[in-house]
C-alpha cells in the first residue's frame, strides 16, 4: 500500500502543476479565500535543509545555520569578496542578514562558509531579480 500512495501523491502533484492549482483544492476554502490578499515575506531564509536558489529584487535574505561561522561571500561572480561572521539569532541559529537594496544591486549572491578555520567545501550561489511565482487559483 505504501508504494500505490505514494504513486498516487506523484500524480497528483502532477496534475496540480499541469492545472496551477492544488487538485484536492475545495471549492468552499476557494470562495471564501481565493481572492484574499497574499501575505508575501520580506525575508527570505536560506538554510542546508531549504537553499533559495532564486530570489526576486526587493527581498532581503538570512544565510543562516546551526552553529556559528564566517560567511566568505562575493557578488556577480565572487567579485567584492569580504567575510561577514555570523550573529547568534533566535532558535539557536545564526545568521548573516542582507539587505534587500543591496542584493538589487547585484544580480548574483556567490558564498561559501567556514567553521573556525574548517571550509565546508562548498561553493553556493543564490540568482537575483528573477520574477516571483504567483499562485493561481
Amino acid at each position: 500500500m505504501p508504494l500505490l500512495w505514494t504513486h498516487a501523491e506523484f500524480l497528483k502533484l502532477l496534475i496540480a502543476r499541469e492545472q496551477g492549482r492544488p487538485l484536492e483544492l475545495l471549492q468552499a476554502v476557494e470562495k471564501r479565500y481565493g481572492s484574499a490578499p497574499l501575505h508575501r515575506a520580506k525575508v527570505w531564509h536560506w538554510r542546508d535543509e531549504v537553499p533559495v536558489l532564486r530570489i526576486a529584487k526587493g527581498l532581503a535574505l538570512n544565510i543562516e545555520d546551526r552553529r556559528p561561522f564566517t560567511l566568505h561571500v562575493g557578488v556577480d561572480g565572487w567579485q567584492e569578496i569580504q567575510d561577514r561572521d555570523a550573529s547568534s539569532q533566535p532558535f539557536g541559529m545564526w545568521a548573516v542578514y542582507f539587505a534587500a537594496d543591496k542584493l538589487a544591486q547585484h544580480t548574483q549572491l556567490d558564498f561559501t562558509r567556514r567553521y573556525g578555520g574548517v571550509w565546508e567545501g562548498v561553493d553556493h550561489r543564490v540568482l537575483i531579480d528573477h520574477a516571483r511565482v504567483d499562485r493561481k487559483l
